[in-house]
């Protein structure tokens, strides 16, 4: 096809294309025209005829019918061959109608088309060509007649006007009308005169709930009444005003529908929906606390207001809800939680819980709170004691208190140095710590501090930490003070008991008189003795006091003193004089009297009031004094020695310091006169105190003046800047110092010695006596052997007797006055000296009374006791000769502290002595085998009974006495080992030994059992020594070995604990707040 024909075919498509535009808008024209035509007339005719329901329903199906006929043929048909080509005109008829409408055009399009054709004329194509050059300039959309569509229009445009004044007029016409044509199965009443307007803007309720209707009536005719009617009846609204009415119904459940009826006309009907309300019935927490409170424990708490949980909790809420769609926890800070799911809680919630419904809008149940328990850090009380003994060793009492529990305790020093510490208790509870600061682990420390960290997982673990304390090693100036005042005490003490014993001597005495005028005691007498034995059970246990206070001034100075041996040794023997006061058998006594009282009679009571004479006790404490004063004399100037070493000691530095101006010189040289002044002052105080006890020579002369003077010298020449002067007295006073020390140390020497020399000459003259009187008590028995009763010597004799008592007074009051001088006098003599006086007194009652025998064997006991005694005073003599010969070489000079402990003799030398004695006695034994051939009865004068023998006899019993003495302490000190359950038998077999020599009966029985001694005794040896070296092993298991809390502080502490306990078990549930307010008063720091 040519280009020219190309362009012919376009202008036919464009001419389709418009012919079926025009179509379209007259179609839209006509349908719009007939619908709106039709719908007016069925409005109109609903309206004012209230047609019946079947018309309705075919004037509904005209008005589809007429809809859809009118949208195919006007608008479907017409939109489809506009855009499907084909479907529309083709191009001949296109032809036909352009031809129809142009006359000049006529045939001649069409035959154009019909030649184009046939491709294969090229005549035919050329006459095409040219045609369609004729009909180019034709303009073809002009065949389309546009015209009508305006003719048609005003059918339109009248269409609209009339509805549009309708509406305008009454819009309820159409609206009404079309409902009407819808529910055309509804009747509906003739068209009121009025307009019934709702003025409800929804008619949707919540079940339950009120609602009110309220409606307007508008038009010309306004009725007086109406009426709402409903399924369930009618009711009378109430008209507030003209043409308002209204009614309120109550309680709605279910869904309804209701009409206005006024008796004539009735409204159209309105539809009341009610909806279900969204409900929560009940609900609670799923809680679970963090893994360090009670092991994660999980549980359910019902729902309340308040709930209380500690910090890190998981909570999740367990919801029963009715018509409820889901539910939201909205905190106060807007935060939206979901509470099915678990949520940690660190901070106090305020919160409401909003239930969704499912149509309704939410519902909110408000007021709730969970308040979170934070985790507080752990608290700490620690309370120092320093050891009233030992002040190198610190005991420490801590108390800690956590809200879930502790991880673990740590004392921490200032070096870094951390050491863990157990403790008893997981919330709170107490521990105990001690430290002695010689330990090498806490040379350098200065401070402690305790540290406690508690459990917490959610925050991380907290820590707390105690005070700081101060551990610092006791100076010279602490140490004297402490060691002042239990020296004190302990002579106040004893000045206080001593009186106490007078006094009740004195109520003994005067109640024996008073016991003594009656015929036979009654009940108000063992009342009085009972009062008594109180009395004297109260000075016992005091003299117990005081033994113990004793021994912890002898452990403060051994720890925090330098003693040298004499010293250390004189102290354990006042130890053990101290130990005599507190008699253990003293308390079986007075136990075996109480049990006894209700049955003594007279005599019986006068007989046990010598035991609870305190005379014995009283004596005792005289000579403790005594010697408790002179030991503390010869320690205080042991110790003054010491202090003048430190001074001249630092003087020399001063004295070698170059560096120091002569202003720092001199201020540091007044601080040292300064501590040579005090020096000096207790120096004159301790010369005067031995002075009075009769120690002349711990005297010093005046070198400490010349000191004195040397050194303010000294300080003066540096004040005026002349430093050699100043240095040449520092020199010269530290040389005098030196040379004061020497005879600080000579004194002490020089009173020992010269105090053992004058014990020597005394106890020399008291054996000389003891012999004396024990060959006097034999004459007095060989004569009452061979004298009878009428005979005119006895009484001679008897006061031969008399007068040995009478002279034993002398020797008692010698052996008393050198008791309070010398430490090494034993106990056991007093008791010897009191057997001796009894013996004597009884001996000479019974003699006058005619009792020979009883006599006799009592002045046997008097010699005995004068031999035994006789022989312990010699073996004294002898090791304080050995001694003295020690001191003249200074062998007795070593300054080791402990040196002097272990006094009592050993095993080996106790084995020794015991071997020694068994010799004696086979010597003995065949004396009086020989003395006495074939055991014949009787002997001659001189033999058995002879002086020499008596001796011999005396220092045998002396000796196994003297043994079993000290095994006796030995078995003390082992109570509770296997050794000292050997020894209990070693003592009974003593014991009979002694039965045996004192009666004279040594036979073969009584060697065989001193042969048995000496193997237990080797037995006893051995288990000790096992003994030692088991502990010894203990005692290298461990550098550091906790210090053993003191039973006073203990009892502190116990008291203290129970104190609180007390407090805490009273306490009502408080709340947190004040609970807390307790706990902070209980560990406060400050108190």
């Amino acid at each position: 096809m040519s280009k020219v024909n190309s362009k012919l075919i376009q202008k036919l498509d464009d001419f389709t294309r418009k012919f079926y535009l025009n179509e379209l808008l007259k179609g839209t024209i006509i349908g719009t025209a007939l619908l709106g035509g039709l719908f007016l007339l069925l409005a109109v005719s609903e309206y004012f005829f209230r047609l019946p329901g079947s018309i309705r329903l075919t004037g509904l199906i005209v008005f589809i019918a007429a809809f859809i006929f009118i949208l195919i043929k006007y608008i479907a048909l017409p939109s489809y061959k506009l855009f499907v080509p084909k479907q529309g005109l083709s191009y001949d008829k296109a032809a036909t109608i352009i031809g129809k409408h142009f006359n000049d055009v006529d045939d001649k399009l069409l035959n154009a088309l019909l030649l184009g054709r046939d491709d294969k004329n090229a005549l035919a194509l050329a006459m095409v060509d040219k045609r369609a050059k004729e009909l180019s300039p034709v303009p073809f959309e002009q065949a389309i007649n546009v015209k009508l569509n305006w003719k048609i229009a005003p059918y339109l445009f009248g269409v609209l006007l009339i509805c549009g004044v309708v509406y305008f007029w009454n819009p309820s016409i159409f609206s009404s009308s079309t409902k009407h044509y819808i529910q055309y199965n509804t009747p509906f009443d003739k068209m009121a005169p009025y307009e019934f307007s709702l003025m409800n803007t929804e008619l949707n309720v919540k079940k339950g709930q009120d609602l009110t209707v309220n409606v307007i009536l508008d038009g010309k005719e306004i009725p007086s009444k109406l009426f709402l009617k409903d399924s369930r009846g009618s009711w009378r609204m109430e008209q507030k005003e003209a043409g308002l009415f209204s009614l309120k119904l109550e309680n709605i459940e279910n869904d309804f529908s209701f009409v206005f009826n006024d008796g004539e006309y009735q409204s159209e009907s309105y539809q009341v929906n009610v909806q279900a309300v969204p409900e929560l019935n009940s609900f609670s927490y799923q809680i679970q606390y963090p893994s360090h409170i009670e092991n994660g424990k999980k549980l359910n708490k019902n729902g309340l207001s308040e709930i209380v949980i500690p910090e890190g909790s998981l909570v999740s809420w367990e919801l029963d809800m009715i018509n409820v769609d889901s539910a939201t926890v909205l905190t106060s800070r807007n935060q939206r939680i979901d509470p099915t799911k678990e949520n940690q809680i660190h901070q106090n919630l305020n919160y409401d819980l909003v239930v969704h419904g499912v149509s309704l809008s939410d519902t909110v149940v408000s007021d709730f709170k969970i308040t979170v328990q934070q985790d507080m850090a752990p608290k700490i009380k620690v309370e120092m004691v320093r050891d009233s003994v030992n002040l190198n060793v610190f005991y420490f009492s801590g108390e800690f208190k956590d809200d879930h529990g502790i991880r673990n305790i740590s004392a921490v020093f200032d070096n870094g140095r951390s050491e863990p510490i157990e403790y008893d208790g997981f919330k709170e509870g107490r521990f105990f710590y001690s430290l002695n600061i010689n330990d090498s682990a806490y040379k350098y420390s200065k401070n402690i501090k305790f540290k406690v960290s508690d459990n917490d997982v959610v925050n991380g673990y907290k820590s707390s930490f105690s005070k700081l304390f101060v551990i610092a090693k006791s100076d010279r100036e602490k140490v004297n003070e402490l060691q002042n005042e239990k020296e004190k005490d302990i002579e106040s003490e004893i000045e206080q008991l001593s009186n106490d014993a007078k006094k009740l001597d004195k109520k003994l005495k005067d109640f024996k008189e008073e016991l003594l005028q009656k015929e036979k005691s009654d009940w108000s007498d063992k009342k009085k003795f009972k009062e008594l034995m109180n009395e004297r059970k109260n000075l016992q246990e005091k003299a117990e006091d005081l033994k113990k206070k004793n021994e912890e001034l002898n452990n403060f100075r051994e720890q925090n003193t330098n003693l040298n041996e004499e010293i250390l040794k004189k102290q354990q023997k006042l130890n053990e004089l101290f130990d005599e006061i507190a008699d253990e058998e003293f308390k079986k006594q007075m136990k075996e009297m109480e049990e006894m009282l209700e049955k003594m009679n007279k005599d019986e009571l006068l007989e046990k009031m010598e035991e609870l004479s305190p005379e014995e006790l009283n004596e005792q404490l005289d000579r403790n004094l005594e010697l408790f004063e002179r030991l503390k004399v010869e320690n205080d100037f042991n110790q003054l020695k010491e202090d003048l070493q430190k001074i001249r000691e630092e003087q020399e530095e001063l004295q070698k310091d170059d560096k120091s101006s002569p202003e720092e010189n001199a201020a540091k040289q007044d601080s040292l006169n300064k501590e040579f002044d005090e020096f000096k002052k207790k120096l004159d105080e301790t010369e005067k105190k031995a002075e009075e006890l009769d120690m002349d020579e711990l005297s010093t002369g005046d070198k400490k003046e010349g000191i004195d003077k040397e050194m303010k010298n000294a300080s003066q020449q540096m004040k005026q800047g002349n430093k050699k002067e100043g240095k040449k007295s520092q020199s010269k006073s530290a040389e005098m110092m030196k040379e004061l020390e020497q005879r600080m140390g000579q004194s002490l020497s020089m009173q020992s010695s010269k105090q053992m020399e004058m014990n020597i000459e005394t106890l020399r003259q008291i054996q000389e006596n003891l012999i004396e009187l024990s060959f006097r008590q034999e004459a007095v028995i060989d004569s009452m052997k061979i004298l009878k009763s009428e005979d005119p010597r006895y009484v001679s004799v008897i006061e031969n007797q008399h007068d040995i008592g009478e002279d034993v007074q002398v020797v008692e009051d010698s052996l008393r006055a050198l008791a309070k001088k010398a430490f090494f006098l034993d106990p056991i003599i007093n008791k010897e000296m009191k057997i001796i006086d009894e013996s004597i007194a009884s001996s000479v009652d019974n003699y006058a009374d005619r009792k020979q025998s009883k006599g006799l064997m009592e002045s046997q006991q008097a010699m005995t006791s004068f031999n035994n005694l006789a022989l312990m005073i010699g073996e004294m003599l002898e090791q304080m000769q050995k001694q003295m010969s020690k001191q003249k070489f200074g062998q007795n000079q070593c300054n080791k502290p402990g040196s002097g402990k272990g006094s009592k003799p050993g095993m080996k030398k106790m084995q020794q002595m015991q071997k020694e004695l068994s010799k004696n006695m086979e010597k003995l034994k065949k004396q009086m085998e020989q003395g006495n051939p074939g055991g014949k009865k009787g002997k001659k004068k001189g033999q058995q009974g002879s002086p020499r023998m008596s001796e011999e006899i005396g220092k045998m019993m002396g000796r196994q006495k003297s043994l079993r003495q000290t095994l006796r302490q030995i078995q003390n000190e082992q109570e509770g080992t296997k050794a000292g359950d050997q020894l209990k038998n070693l003592d009974q077999k003593m014991e009979e030994n002694e039965r045996d020599i004192l009666e004279k009966k040594i036979d073969e029985e009584t060697l065989r059992r001193q042969q048995e001694i000496l193997t237990k005794m080797l037995e006893v040896e051995e288990s000790i020594r096992q003994q030692g070296k088991k502990k010894e092993r203990e005692s290298e298991s461990s550098n550091l070995t906790q210090e053993k809390v003191p039973d006073y502080l203990q009892k502190y502490l116990k008291q203290k604990e129970q104190e609180a306990e007390l407090f805490r078990g009273g306490l009502l549930d408080f709340n947190p707040y004040y609970r807390g307010k307790i706990d902070k008063y209980l560990l406060d720091e400050s108190k």
